[in-house]
């Protein structure tokens, strides 16, 4: 009968004083063998993939998703001979250091003696998010493991994107749901698109129809590079609810995408039911520059991790796959020129360039504005000040995309601003 032996967390690097558990590659009674991957580690550095220094069978797991472990910890036990120890507390055949896009896209899963759904760990949480089944998706990882990419698909199997024409161009947004009551519009922030309310659409869309739109520019909306400010942003925006034969609407609108919205029911106010605003742009002068430009210029997986820690505060949803996605869109023809067009007018002298403050007083609709307390792109204290009327609701430890990090206290708020339509 084989021993029963404990997995320690290895040093995986020379400044490695501890490591966070991204995702466990073998289940519970699952056998592994010597090289097989056992557990993805995020480092002070980087993402390393562990591998298994020995033949086996997992039988417990005692560092979760998520732990926080140091170097030499027990993370797991499993029943087979020792691994052999090295005199450094790193494993003898060096684990591969991977850059976390590609930890992503490459991650396997060994499916337990019980028949459960193979999934990568990312994928599992976003199923549990978004209120997917994984039973009922189809994977196309390998050896037909579910991804994010999946559960993303079966979380929107309500309907598809599709495309309109809005003054020439097209312009792509995706429904969801149906009724009689009034419609709520998504408008997501600068480098985004429709799939940034990922966490909202869904529930948001219980009883009404709910859209989310990509902005020219942005997913797949085409831009015209001479119509790039924010009165034709704003200007498409309102012709999409034309075209679409939508209003007064629910408008929610996230940074940039809360400027574009705070302008259109300033502008046409008879469009707007009530407008809800997420770390809007447009309320103060302040943002951060390194956010807006490198979203505008990074072109790899690398350059543009460095924008996580602007985005999140306490948890990072979905941080590799968000990025990897940023990336791959990035690759369109004319995309990063469209992009470099908006910052222009977005941000001038490292300022925004938008101020749409004055015309807060203005709005007679509902109006609520909602912001994190870590918010590393556009400062909370642009709340200051704000009129009496309008409902200022702060969240403590979060960051710029709370939508994402507090979906279900923003989901409430928002339906709370939507229920007399």
């Amino acid at each position: 009968m084989s021993a029963e032996a404990t997995i320690l967390l290895p040093r995986l690097g020379e400044t490695m004083e501890k490591g966070t558990i991204v995702g466990w590659q073998v289940a519970p009674g699952a056998d592994f063998s010597r090289g097989d991957v056992l557990v993805e580690v995020e480092t002070d550095k980087t993402v390393v993939e562990v591998p298994a220094l020995g033949d086996g069978r997992l039988i417990e797991i005692l560092a979760d998703e998520g732990a926080e472990v140091p170097i030499g910890a027990p993370i797991a036990r499993f029943e087979g001979e020792p691994f052999p120890e090295t005199e450094d507390e790193t494993p003898a055949e060096a684990p591969e250091l991977i850059s976390p896009a590609a930890a992503q896209a490459n991650r396997r899963v060994v499916a337990s003696p019980d028949g459960k759904v193979r999934a990568s760990p990312a994928a599992r949480r976003l199923a549990r998010q978004t209120g997917t089944p994984l039973a009922s998706l189809t994977g196309t990882g390998p050896r037909g493991r579910i991804t994010t990419d999946d559960v993303r698909a079966g979380a929107s199997a309500e309907g598809a994107p599709a495309t309109v024409e809005v003054t020439g161009r097209p312009m792509r947004y995706l429904r969801l749901g149906a009724g009689r009551r009034t419609p709520i519009v998504l408008v997501h922030g600068f480098g985004g698109d429709l799939y940034s309310w990922l966490l909202n659409h869904k529930w948001l869309a219980e009883d009404r129809p709910v859209y989310a739109v990509d902005l020219p520019g942005h997913g797949e909306s085409a831009l015209d590079p001479d119509a790039s400010g924010l009165d034709a942003l704003g200007g498409a925006l309102a012709g999409f609810l034309e075209r679409m034969g939508l209003g007064p609407v629910h408008l929610v609108g996230l940074s940039m995408g809360g400027a574009v919205s705070l302008w259109l029911a300033s502008e046409q106010s008879h469009r707007v039911a009530s407008l809800t605003l997420i770390a809007s742009a447009g309320l103060g002068a302040e943002a951060n520059r390194h956010f807006v430009d490198t979203v505008s210029n990074a072109e790899s997986e690398d350059e543009l991790m460095s924008l996580i820690d602007d985005l999140f505060a306490e948890d990072r949803p979905f941080e590799r796959d968000l990025i990897a996605k940023m990336a791959r869109v990035r690759q369109q023809p004319g995309y990063l020129d469209g992009l470099k067009a908006i910052a222009r007018g977005l941000m001038i002298d490292g300022r925004q360039g938008w101020d749409l403050r004055s015309r807060v007083a203005e709005i007679t609709v509902p109006m609520k504005v909602i912001w994190g307390t870590e918010d590393k792109v556009i400062p909370v204290t642009h709340v200051r000040g704000l009129p009496g009327t309008v409902g200022v609701h702060i969240f403590q430890g979060a960051g710029h995309l709370i939508q994402m990090e507090r979906p279900e206290q923003v989901n409430r708020l928002i339906l709370e601003i939507a229920a007399t339509g």
